[in-house]
């Protein structure tokens, strides 16, 4: 049997990493396995919902790794439209097509010897998974446009949002690419499952806006622990930052927090902090418009994902072709009175 890696350090193995929070077992768990894995050069996938800190993770597995002294590249497969993702991962040559004035090098040629991290890896295309697939075997990279392989070969690392990545199995993801890309996988507690580090993130997030770590009064980092943040991380970070800024310096009581938490609106009605209040019809069309109606586009102009983008739709009653038609009927309505 061969011998399990070892640390040099092993009291350290379950430090915290740079840049992530939290003592939680979870946590603990995550920077064990985060350290174990980091001097390999197996793919790993990180698995965890919007907002758990996947990216903190990516960068802790090349700080820890050898490659540490070349690029680390990053690409959010949503906020990329399916139309330029090719040439934006594996490059293009001049003349390529009508935009390509002049070569441009891909970021798995940039990431050659380093790290490629690849976010949301299920909202890539069938025909996108089957090229990258391709270039992950074969450790070389054609350019669109171009006939010359180049080395590419960086270590992979994907993430995705699916509790059960296997669920998305022929339903997103193509098996066959799942099963290069997740030599190992990490999972990352979503926020409401490690509520103690709740506390200490609040801690942190105040001190890098340089106020006192105790800045919330009485009770007020308590009513953190009780909200669901599906938001995670990312959300408990933004509800702190306007918290602060909305008291002009002075210190946040416990009932101002437990007011931002819940929602309150002037009518008294409580809205859950985790679902956002449907924005006004013109904002949200503007926005649809704005980005040719595709969703992987409106998604990342949102700042949520593809999926979140849906969920949040139906939860509005509406859905983007519907939204689409609605506008296109109104739109000819003022125009017809106009006319008159």
């Amino acid at each position: 049997m061969a011998e399990p890696l070892r640390l040099v350090r092993p009291d350290l193995d379950d430090a915290p990493l740079p840049g992530m929070i939290g003592s939680s077992p979870g946590m603990r768990d995550v920077y064990r396995l985060v350290r174990r894995v980091a001097p390999l050069d197996d793919p790993v996938a990180i698995v965890g919902e919007t907002g758990t800190g996947k990216e903190l993770v990516a960068q802790a597995l090349h700080a820890l790794s050898p490659r540490r002294g070349r690029p680390l590249v990053a690409l959010n497969a949503v906020a990329v439209p399916e139309s330029v993702f090719e040439s934006e991962l594996f490059g293009h040559e001049r003349g390529a097509f009508s935009d390509a004035k002049r070569e441009k090098a891909g970021l798995v040629e940039i990431a050659h010897r380093g790290t490629l991290y690849l976010d949301e890896l299920g909202a890539l295309s069938e025909a996108c998974q089957a090229k990258l697939l391709r270039v992950i075997e074969e450790g070389m990279a054609r350019r669109v446009g171009g006939v010359t392989l180049r080395p590419a070969a960086p270590r992979w690392v994907v993430s995705c949002q699916a509790r059960d990545p296997m669920s998305r199995i022929g339903r997103g993801i193509r098996e066959d690419l799942w099963q290069r890309v997740s030599g190992a996988i990490i999972t990352l507690p979503p926020l409401r499952q490690r509520a103690g580090d709740i506390p200490l993130l609040v801690a942190h997030f105040l001190t890098l806006r340089g106020y006192p770590a105790d800045w919330f009064e009485g009770a007020g980092v308590e009513f953190f622990g009780a909200a669901p943040w599906r938001g995670n991380v990312r959300e408990l970070k933004q509800v702190v930052g306007r918290l602060v800024l909305s008291h002009d310096g002075k210190r946040v009581s416990a009932d101002a927090v437990r007011r931002e938490l819940e929602g309150e609106t002037r009518s008294g009605r409580a809205i859950p902090i985790a679902e956002p209040p449907t924005p006004a019809v013109d904002e949200l069309v503007a926005i649809c418009e704005a980005n040719g109606w595709q969703a992987p586009r409106i998604a990342a102009a949102l700042g949520v994902g593809r999926t979140t983008l849906f969920k949040r739709l139906k939860a509005w009653g509406v859905s983007l072709r519907s939204l689409r038609e609605f506008t296109i009927v109104h739109r000819s309505s003022l125009n017809s009175r106009e006319l008159r």
